[in-house]
């Protein structure tokens, strides 16, 4: 299968010479066919990417009425739609090729340990435990220190 836009010219190319080799005994469709072909492969001349051909097929600017003609036979719309696929696959491999970047960020933000302790220092020491114990999501190398120790009705009983 062809899976890039100079495949699929070397194919249309193999494909062009192989009907022009037997040109003499061709049926009008046949030499139809080979004529299609080298429509085609005389616009690739002009092309730099299948993107680029398509576009000129699509809008067909500057194309004689007898090339829009051919064009517009099945055997060229065979060859079109192979090219279509091309150019899908393709941007397909350039959108999975682009480059990853990771982006850190830091988060200022405020945890809350909720514990039952005697003492400040007990509740300093068991909530140290439940913060390094806590789930962040997706955040890594989560520190932090205590900086407020606030007792059952709200009075701060120690502050950093």
């Amino acid at each position: 299968m062809v899976k890039t836009y100079e495949e699929w010219k070397a194919a249309c190319e193999n494909e062009h010479f192989r009907l022009s080799e037997m040109s003499y005994y061709l049926n009008p469709n046949g030499k139809e066919r080979m004529l299609a072909f080298g429509l085609l492969l005389n616009l690739t001349g002009y092309c730099d990417s299948g993107k680029e051909l398509l576009d000129w097929i699509d809008t067909k600017d500057g194309l004689q009425k007898e090339d829009i003609k051919l064009l517009e036979t099945g055997h060229a719309s065979h060859l079109i739609h192979s090219l279509r696929r091309v150019v899908e696959q393709e941007n397909e491999v350039e959108i999975l090729e682009k480059p990853h970047f990771w982006v850190t960020f830091r988060v200022d933000a405020r945890y809350v340990a909720e514990v039952e302790a005697e003492t400040k220092d007990e509740a300093l020491q068991v909530a140290q435990v439940k913060f390094c114990d806590a789930n962040f999501g997706e955040a890594s190398d989560v520190d932090g220190e205590a900086i407020i120790v606030e007792d059952e009705n709200g009075v701060f009983v120690w502050e950093k």
